[in-house]
């Protein structure tokens, strides 16, 4: 899946990354699963980020 037209922006978005990749809508999937399941029954007042890495260097 391409998230951008322009490859030059896409270029830049994956140098910003930590990880070195464009996020994609599925690789939050994994993180609204737990949420939405019996298992986050305990999970309070967290934010989970699925970012990349761009909050852990102050980006996000």
């Amino acid at each position: 899946m391409k998230i951008v037209d322009n490859d030059t922006k896409a270029s830049n978005i994956k140098k910003r990354n930590p990880l070195q990749l464009a996020q994609l809508p599925e690789d939050h999937v994994a993180a609204y699963v737990l949420l939405a399941s019996d298992e986050s029954r305990a999970i309070t007042g967290e934010v989970i980020s699925s970012d990349g890495g761009l909050s852990v260097r102050g980006l996000g």
